[in-house]
């Protein structure tokens, strides 16, 4: 028992003295992430086409609360979210609140048929 005191202290002060390069590979690690994700929904929101980098937003299609959405679970399962700029991101949660419609209704009634992310190249070549 008295080495959990020690071992809690000695991670204290390794972190205090290692901070800026925790921060730094945590800061490098998350735009590595949304790089990717940005990539892989084709950098541009999903209705309006805008490409600003800056605002684009990942929705959760099922409509549940995802505030803070952490990278990982949006490179993990693409199939449950689309890229959205602020505005078009905004107008879809009222669409979803206020008038009750689904993320195929919103898609339908928007006229979009465009692919929503790019499919795993390497599935498309296995198949071949």
């Amino acid at each position: 028992m008295l080495y959990k005191g020690r071992e809690k202290e000695y991670k204290r002060q390794h972190y205090q003295i290692h901070k800026e390069e925790y921060k730094e590979r945590t800061t490098n690690l998350r735009r590595r992430y949304r790089r990717e994700a940005l990539d892989l929904f084709y950098n541009q929101c999903f209705i309006c086409g805008v490409g600003s980098k800056r605002r684009l937003e990942f929705h959760k299609k099922d409509g549940s609360p995802h505030h803070r959405t952490s990278l990982i679970y949006v490179l993990k399962n693409p199939e449950a979210w689309v890229l959205l700029c602020g505005h078009c991101h905004k107008g879809v949660h009222w669409c979803m609140s206020f008038l009750r419609y689904n993320w195929e209704e919103i898609k339908h009634f928007s006229g979009l048929g465009k692919p929503e992310f790019k499919e795993n190249s390497n599935e498309s070549n296995a198949s071949d």
